[in-house]
């Protein structure tokens, strides 16, 4: 694996994710169209969202689960945005109980450059993509991929609101 500079912010900062508390019937409702969501909110393929952790402990009534989910969107050869949702909760194991669940969700825009090569590890090389990130691209990166992050994962935010039959959050 070669050497790279890189940068990486939250899209939500100053806090790390959005965070939904869920009390009533059925709270794996929101986990059947998730991917779904996924892929029409962020606009990325099936390839793109993958599951890091799937628990499921049916030892009680009701069972606890805990769900991660990841997705990428890569917007060119320096950034890509990460997606992260987890989910956590009891979901009850007879129809018309009431479980719980909490969800965050948040992301992350990554910028990389390579420093691979003996051209791109040279003093003049490492100026110039400076110079490069810091008047052009950066400005680009935060006008344009965070704000788009942030946009996109308060849209998810709301569409899952709307499954689970809670109010939408006015953002200030």
């Amino acid at each position: 694996m070669g050497r790279k500079l890189i940068a990486e912010d939250d899209c939500l900062a100053p806090k790390e994710y959005h965070e939904i508390v869920y009390t009533g019937p059925d709270p794996l409702k929101v986990y059947r169209p998730i991917k779904g969501l996924i892929r029409r909110v962020f606009v990325v393929e099936s390839k793109d969202i993958w599951e890091r952790e799937f628990r499921w402990m049916p030892d009680s009534d009701p069972a606890e689960f805990f769900i991660r989910i990841f997705a990428k969107k890569t917007f060119d050869m320096f950034t890509t945005m990460y997606i992260e949702i987890v989910l956590h909760g009891w979901q009850p194991l007879t129809p018309n109980k009431i479980g719980s669940l909490r969800m965050k969700i948040g992301g992350t825009i990554k910028t990389e450059l390579p420093q691979d090569t003996f051209l791109q590890r040279t003093p003049i090389y490492r100026a110039l993509m400076w110079m490069y990130f810091y008047y052009f691209y950066f400005k680009t990166r935060r006008e344009h991929h965070l704000r788009y992050c942030k946009e996109k994962l308060d849209i998810f935010r709301n569409e899952i609101m709307k499954i689970l039959g809670i109010g939408q959050v006015e953002e200030k």
